[in-house]
């Protein structure tokens, strides 16, 4: 968590609009640990977004942009548009209230103890 509050800390800076993407990636690989939904050491962002999709399919065309944003973070070389950052943190919200959603749909209620 501790990490996590230091990344969105430093979404705020003056960092470029490639490493805010990138870091908005990185706390989607880390809420996906927290929730036991990790990513595999051989598992692709490709074949990562599958697996988080198919555990949380109302997330999908979330978890589609911050993916394909990342990618190209992280491999092309031409200039990305700051104006998709914002759009990236909505995404990555909606992502994490989904998680949490889903997380307390699974928890016993107080009847069923």
């Amino acid at each position: 968590l501790a990490r996590q509050v230091q990344r969105q800390m430093r979404l705020s800076g003056d960092l470029s609009t490639r490493e805010r993407i990138r870091i908005l990636y990185l706390n989607l690989l880390e809420l996906g640990q927290a929730h036991d939904l990790p990513r595999q050491l051989s598992e692709t962002p490709n074949h990562y977004r599958t697996h988080l999709a198919e555990a949380v399919p109302e997330a999908q065309e979330d978890i589609n942009a911050l993916t394909d944003a990342f990618l190209e973070a992280r491999y092309s070389n031409h200039h990305i548009e700051e104006t998709q950052v914002p759009y990236l943190r909505k995404a990555w919200d909606h992502i994490r209230a989904l998680i949490a959603q889903s997380i307390k749909r699974q928890e016993p209620k107080p009847e069923d103890k």
